[in-house]
């Protein structure tokens, strides 16, 4: 039961150490996390907190999904930014980056695997209800 606690002390130590060592330090973590290095007020004073909210239907999710959808081998264009696609992504709650993105490669596996030419609503759709994702992994 002793165990979390002696890791988090083991990190937070860590963490000072590197700091006063002067190295530049970039946390992303959880809320959880967040919440532990704002206790400390040596790490407190070391860090400044950036919130990143979920995306919403915006430009900047728009423009994300273009430079991830620049990354998908297929024959032809997604239009991942495209008002369907975008208001479905919002409608069903893909408004973070490890979630959106795991769906956005799971449903390019499905297209790849059938043969189909992009990634549509439909194919979204299907990887969203998996349970197992194309090339197997858990």
């Amino acid at each position: 039961m002793g165990e979390p606690h002696v890791s988090k002390n083991v990190c937070l130590s860590f963490l000072k150490r590197i700091t006063n060592a002067g190295i530049t330090v970039a946390i992303a973590t959880t809320n959880r996390w967040g919440n532990v290095l704002e206790k400390d007020d040596q790490l407190k004073s070391r860090f400044r907190r950036i919130q990143i909210n979920p995306w919403a239907e915006s430009m900047e999710l728009r423009q994300f999904l273009v430079a991830v959808e620049r990354q998908i081998p297929l024959p032809e264009p997604s239009h991942l930014d495209g008002m369907p696609i975008v208001r479905w992504l919002m409608a069903h709650g893909y408004t973070s980056i490890g979630p959106l993105l795991d769906l956005i490669r799971d449903a390019a596996g499905f297209a790849f695997e059938r043969g189909m030419p992009h990634i549509d609503v439909a194919i979204l759709e299907f990887a969203a209800e998996c349970t197992v994702p194309p090339d197997g992994r858990s």
